[in-house]
């Protein structure tokens, strides 16, 4: 393990028995495909806002009313003790840090979908992408992203970003 993954695994370790972030911010993010409209970018991640732990869940999409018609909706809910707790768990338990997987060789392919986790605390970023597909030996984490995704989706309140900026108002040129 190099010293950022002793790092980064450190952190984990303390936010698992402790449900606080302090710092540390997780990233699950899955990309690719085929050019607009059909590039996917999904990304969830744990952050601290102001102070508070958050979960965030972003989906970029293609609208034809805005120029470039690349839009994001991002919905934000605050992040459970619970939650947090099981994210870094996942991490751990899972070996994500320590493990190398096949899917970690690029497929060769331009447009494949990726996934990538990231983990960032005090300068120190881990990240490991997988090409085509989680390894099935993530299954639990695949189920934890879906069922975060699942819960900003159903409690936050989405908001509509144009070139990083939060779209308040229909664009003029429908």
């Amino acid at each position: 393990m190099t010293s950022k993954e002793h790092i980064i695994t450190g952190q984990l370790e303390r936010v698992e028995k402790t449900g606080v972030l302090e710092g540390l911010s997780l990233e699950l993010w899955r990309g690719g495909g085929l050019p607009p409209p059909y590039y996917k970018s999904d990304q969830l991640r744990f952050l601290s806002v102001s102070g508070h732990d958050t979960v965030e869940f972003a989906s970029l999409r293609f609208d034809a009313s805005f120029d470039p018609p690349s839009v994001q909706d991002k919905w934000t809910i605050p992040a459970a003790t619970a939650d947090v707790k099981e994210a870094a768990r996942l991490l751990l338990s899972l070996k994500v840090l320590e493990t190398q997987f096949p899917e970690e060789r690029p497929t060769g392919v331009a447009d494949a979908i990726s996934w990538e986790v990231i983990a960032l605390s005090d300068g120190a970023e881990v990240q490991r992408r997988y090409y085509g597909k989680l390894p099935d030996e993530l299954a639990p984490l695949q189920a934890f992203i879906d069922r975060m995704v699942g819960s900003a989706k159903a409690s936050g309140r989405p908001v509509l970003f144009h070139q990083g900026r939060p779209v308040t108002q229909p664009p003029q040129n429908r």
